[in-house]
């Protein structure tokens, strides 16, 4: 048993929190006098705290937030790769994850695929047409970049010789598909969106390229 030297109360030694320096290895102030101590001693001082400890939940909340991104900047490369190897290792885990984000945000989703297609256009277009030759069972199919295709050929238009804007640009198949033509940078010229869909796929086989 122990005597509280504030309310002068003698409680068993549970009630007093530890402490090594006193010869019987407890405070001197029982707990509950000790809490009331400490809040008097707030209320006392608390204009004296640094502002970042009287922030409202919300500049709270925002104020982590900063800290968190910042943190992010600094160390993107190492999250990613970080969260690379947990997918690496956690596949199903990952997935479940996913579709359980996809269900709780549609409408992110839906943005984030927009702007994504508008970022990614030209790719969307090279696997609708590697799409359109599995469809079409050509003998050989590979990945195409059209901008190298594009870089190959000058920037030129097989059919018509003149120059092919990004906007313009299109991706002809010398033997076409409809006749059993193999989906690869060899069988690809550059050619105007316009000039090839004009032209269309009932043309012979094996056409030769109309430019040096």
């Amino acid at each position: 048993m122990k005597t509280c030297r504030c309310c002068y109360q003698t409680k068993p030694y549970t009630e007093f929190s530890p402490r090594l320096r006193m010869k019987d290895g407890h405070k001197s102030e029982c707990k509950a006098c000790k809490k009331q101590l400490s809040h008097e001693y707030y209320l006392r001082h608390r204009e004296l705290r640094p502002k970042k400890n009287r922030l409202s939940a919300e500049e709270t909340k925002i104020h982590e937030k900063a800290s968190e991104r910042a943190y992010y900047l600094k160390n993107s490369k190492r999250i990613y790769q970080r969260v690379r190897a947990w997918i690496a290792t956690h596949p199903e885990q990952w997935c479940a994850y996913r579709k359980r984000w996809i269900a709780a945000h549609p409408e992110q989703m839906r943005a984030h695929r927009k702007r994504w297609a508008q970022k990614n256009a030209q790719r969307i277009r090279d696997f609708t047409q590697q799409r359109r030759a599995r469809q079409r069972h050509a003998p050989l199919i590979e990945q195409i970049d059209r901008f190298a295709i594009a870089e190959r050929d000058g920037w030129r238009c097989h059919i018509c010789a003149r120059k092919v804007a990004k906007s313009a640009l299109s991706i002809d198949h010398l033997i076409p598909l409809l006749h059993h033509g193999s989906h690869t940078p060899q069988n690809v010229a550059l050619a105007h969106r316009s000039c090839n869909s004009r032209r269309g796929a009932g043309r012979l086989p094996a056409q030769l390229r109309l430019f040096g």
